[in-house]
């Protein structure tokens, strides 16, 4: 009778270790993310447990600075998303009326710039 007691304490236990093994195994699969990142136009793939935008990023070892464009915004949640997208900022030199003027901005095109910076030709 004991040994039936001993037998049935160590299924119980194995039964517990086994199902809470499986329980963490279903919350780690259920929360990651399978991401694209398209980065100044190259595709990085990647998965993460990050719950936001600027997480991820963060977890796929993506830097970004404050000037940087990113879509979308890194304070938004994951759900829901498959695809982030990152502009670095670029510096540019403007010649204005003999003044130079220093700006970083996200983009690559010279008509995109001046649009962003509402400068007329």
């Amino acid at each position: 009778m004991r040994r039936l007691a001993q037998l049935r304490n160590g299924w119980l236990r194995l039964l517990i270790v086994l199902l809470t093994a499986a329980g963490l195994m279903l919350i780690f699969f259920a929360t990651q993310h399978a991401l694209t990142v398209w980065v100044d136009g190259r595709a990085v793939s990647g998965s993460t447990h990050a719950r936001t935008v600027g997480g991820a990023l963060h977890d796929l070892g993506i830097e970004i600075e404050p000037r940087d464009r990113v879509v979308p915004d890194v304070d938004r949640s994951l759900r829901g998303i498959s695809q982030i997208e990152v502009n670095h900022a670029n510096p540019f030199i403007l010649d204005i009326n003999g003044r130079a003027r220093w700006i970083e901005a996200p983009t690559d095109s010279p008509a995109n710039l001046l649009a962003e910076q509402a400068i007329r030709i």
